[in-house]
């Protein structure tokens, strides 16, 4: 393996490592893809929302959206948000939307985020 591509492939990896610990915590708002907007901005998160409800227009409801992301309970944290999105990630309860990969949690916090702008 040369040099470059190594250091490059280490750099790489160090970087995706840490990001989604950086952004563990980070954030106001369970109800907002805090890590999805940090990734691809707020305005194609929004775009993903809008695209989400259109799919599952019976989901366009800010209470029963905020319902499905949040449990059974008021308010939840964000970090049990965040490991809710991971544990879908594993378990393959994904959706894809323009060529995106989410987890459904995500989907349904930017259609949140969609009916909120």
């Amino acid at each position: 393996m040369k040099r470059r591509r190594f250091i490059l492939l280490s750099v790489t990896g160090t970087v995706a490592a840490g990001i989604p610990l950086s952004h563990c915590g980070t954030g106001n708002h369970a109800d907002q893809p805090d890590f999805l907007i940090s990734t691809i901005g707020k305005a194609r998160a929004i775009d993903l929302g809008k695209v989400y409800l259109e799919q599952f227009p019976r989901e366009a409801d800010r209470k029963k959206l905020q319902e499905f992301i949040s449990g059974n309970s008021d308010k939840q944290s964000e970090s049990a948000v965040n490991l809710t999105i991971q544990n879908e990630f594993r378990s393959g309860k994904i959706i894809i939307i323009n060529g995106w990969v989410l987890s459904v949690t995500e989907a349904r916090q930017s259609a949140l985020l969609f009916l909120n702008s």
